[in-house]
Parts: C-alpha cells; structure tokens; sequence
C-alpha cells in the first residue's frame, strides 16, 4: 500500500491534533532549560527524536483512522441473515418488507395458523382376561356370621358388656 506508506511518512500539518501531537513530541523536559538537554548538543541524535515522533504520529494517525473505520462499518446497514434458511429466512423477509413499507404488517403476519389436527387415539393393548370370575375377586365382604356368634360367645363368657360385641 504506497499511498498508506506515503502518507503516514508525511505529518500532516493541517489537522490540529496531529499537529499537537508534534508539539508534544518534541517538546524538550519542562525541568531543563532549552538547548540543555541530554541530547541538545547532537544533531543526529535530534532527528532521530524527530523521526521517532513522526513515526508516533503516523502510528496515532493510522490507528483514528482504523477506529473510524469501524465506526462507520457499525453505524451502516447490518448484513444479518446471511446464513438462515427456511422459516427463519422467511420471517426475516417479512420483516424487512415490513419495516421498509414494501408490505403492511397485516398482510404478512395476519395468515391463520392451519387448523391443528387432533392426535391420534393411543393404542390400548388388550388386558388379558382372569380366569376366576370377577366377584370372587371382590375383596371380603365381612366376617362369617358363625365367626360373629362365636366371637359374642367367648366375649359374654369373659364378663365384657354387650356393647363390645358389634364392634
């Protein structure tokens, strides 16, 4: 990139900052008197400061220019929905046509959902049958009443009231 190089090579005098940012770099210690510095007596040693200030410079220049850059890229449209496919690129089509007025928000998200189909009966699997009948199975329906006689019996013997009994 020649025209980069070439530019950043070149301070640019023009542009405040850039040249503030000279100033600063140039600027001798404010503790020493000027033409009194370390280096004040050596010509080379100077313009390798200057060199090095106009490298700093070029460096701060390209890195505004990178940060703009990026700026504008976030500030324009954004490129979303490159990859999708199917009800997602869908959806995101309709919403584009919306919000730039190609289409009113009616036509496009008013559709019915189709009519959901009821689910199929589940299939029951097929009890095997006992093979006693059912009312044997019933459960004890109460104590025998041969048991109930006997029972009273052997309470009245015992001296327990008559009340105990139909418990």
């Amino acid at each position: 990139d020649a025209a980069g190089t070439a530019e950043v090579s070149a301070p640019d005098a023009a542009d405040p900052d850039t040249a503030a940012d000279a100033g600063a770099a140039l600027a001798v210690r404010p503790d020493e008197p000027a033409g009194q510095g370390p280096d004040a007596g050596d010509g080379a040693e100077a313009a390798a400061q200057v060199s090095e200030a106009e490298a700093e410079l070029a460096a701060q220049r390209a890195e505004r220019e990178r940060i703009e850059r990026r700026k504008a890229e976030k500030q324009g449209p954004i490129d979303a929905g490159g990859k999708l496919s199917g009800t997602a690129a869908d959806l995101l089509a309709a919403v584009r046509a919306v919000e730039s007025g190609e289409k009113p928000a009616a036509t496009v998200f008013g559709a019915p959902e189709p009519a959901r189909r009821p689910a199929p009966e589940p299939v029951r699997r097929a009890r095997p049958e006992p093979a006693e009948p059912p009312a044997a199975h019933a459960g004890p329906t109460g104590p025998a009443p041969e048991t109930v006689q006997s029972v009273r019996r052997v309470l009245a013997e015992g001296g327990a009231p008559e009340a105990l009994a139909p418990q």
